[in-house]
């Protein structure tokens, strides 16, 4: 037995393109039943990599955007939340926890046509309280035209609507660490921008992060997120806060910036070979937010490509917003 659902996800990540989301069901023993499942279920979604995407497609081109990847598990992850496991419609879908590997990196490498995208998906919903879930958690395997390439597990958490009010910023710790001081510092320095080529991207105008702070230690990258950083991407996931993906976005620009002017690896060619992303709060509009990089020891992968691990943090008002644990890795 097998349903196709036609109205699939869409959402900035697969404009342009034709996706959809078939269940394969492991029984036909409950599906005759108006009711949500309750169990582990698996999906097939298909579409195709984004062409002439604003964010997505914007870059030197060497390989696949898997920022696009990313939104697209969350859209799939809210759809199924909402049609299979009874999550309530007005409820959005966030990250709580994200971990991407490249396992194939050749599959990635871009080419002028669109490539096929098939990702197999299990999920189960999470948190169950008088069997009404709070979540939903996705494990999913990745192939691009029909090469296996990469792997994922994502927890998503569904929030109702944010209420119409504005809260005042948490009080400023009386004593500030030397980093909250740094920190403190970057708040206070004017935003000039990154440049558009030493973070991965093609257009300043998908730039979301400064040029990092000049008081920071060697090894040590602060930036800061751009208080002009708009786009309709960003702002996909609903809700009165920061989306997950421009987080995921501060977070890949500041690695990259952090691996290229520490050991000279390329942008252009580089991509996020492993991430693992925990969300520890939700961020804040219209509050500074720091980002910070501390690159490790530049390594070689199994075919001697440059590869450097990035520990990535961040912060508002000295309060940990994210984190990430990221490699790096450069073709040749």
């Amino acid at each position: 037995m097998r349903s196709d659902a036609a109205a699939s996800p869409g959402g900035p990540a697969a404009e342009g393109t034709t996706s959809h989301l078939i269940h394969r069901p492991r029984s036909s023993e409950h599906y005759f039943l108006d009711a949500p499942c309750t169990g582990e279920e698996h999906f097939v979604f298909v579409s195709r990599t984004p062409l002439g995407h604003p964010l997505f497609n914007d870059g030197p081109g060497h390989f696949h955007d898997i920022q696009g990847t990313a939104e697209m598990v969350r859209q799939v992850g809210e759809f199924i939340g909402h049609q299979f496991f009874g999550l309530p419609a007005e409820q959005h879908a966030v990250f709580a926890r994200l971990h991407l590997r490249i396992t194939h990196l050749a599959a990635w490498r871009a080419r002028p046509e669109q490539a096929d995208l098939t990702v197999r998906v299990r999920a189960r919903p999470t948190e169950v309280v008088r069997g009404v879930p709070r979540g939903v958690e996705l494990r999913s395997e990745l192939s691009l035209d029909d090469v296996e390439c990469a792997t994922g597990t994502a927890s998503l958490a569904f929030l109702p609507p944010d209420p119409p009010l504005r809260y005042a910023p948490p009080p400023r710790p009386a004593v500030p660490s030397p980093e909250e001081r740094e920190d403190d510092d970057a708040y206070g320095a004017p935003q000039r921008p990154a440049a558009a080529a030493e973070v991965g991207r093609g257009s300043p105008a998908n730039v979301v992060v400064s040029e990092p702070a000049e008081a920071a230690p060697y090894g040590r990258f602060v930036t800061q997120l751009l208080a002009s950083t708009y786009h309709r991407v960003f702002a996909a996931e609903g809700g009165d806060h920061l989306s997950g993906m421009l987080l995921l976005e501060a977070m890949r620009q500041t690695a990259l910036l952090a691996a290229g002017r520490t050991y000279g690896l390329t942008p252009s060619r580089a991509t996020m070979a492993t991430s693992r992303v925990l969300f520890r709060a939700r961020a804040e509009p219209g509050l500074p937010l720091t980002c910070t990089a501390v690159p490790g020891p530049l390594g070689r992968d199994a075919r001697q490509r440059p590869s450097v691990p990035v520990t990535v943090t961040l912060t508002q008002y000295g309060r940990r917003v994210a984190e990430a644990t990221s490699t790096v890795l450069q073709d040749f």
